[in-house]
């Protein structure tokens, strides 16, 4: 189903509502192709953290994209310090 590297992330903002919201838990595997238009999840080496954020292409350039209108694209490059860590393949709620 999913490969055995597969690991889950608590989404900690509403970067990406409505389609992943603030708590919801993101299933990550690193063997699926982090390619645009999919979720991925992201180290941040300078706020030592994993984000989950649309890949998308803008100008030729591959971007980190939010929805919510918090922060504009981040182009991905050697300067920004980040990682992309696996594409999204599963996306769940805790049930109250």
């Amino acid at each position: 189903m999913y490969g055995r590297d597969t690991f889950i992330v608590r989404v900690d903002d509403e970067a990406l509502a409505p389609q992943i919201r603030k708590g919801d838990y993101v299933y990550v595997d690193p063997d699926e192709p982090a390619v645009p238009g999919r979720f991925v999840a992201v180290w941040d080496a300078v706020q030592a953290e994993t984000t989950v954020r649309m890949l998308a292409r803008s100008g030729g350039r591959d971007v980190l994209r939010v929805f919510d209108g918090s922060r504009s694209d981040e182009v991905l490059d050697a300067s920004n310090e980040t990682d992309i860590q696996g594409a999204v393949v599963f996306v769940g709620r805790r049930v109250r």
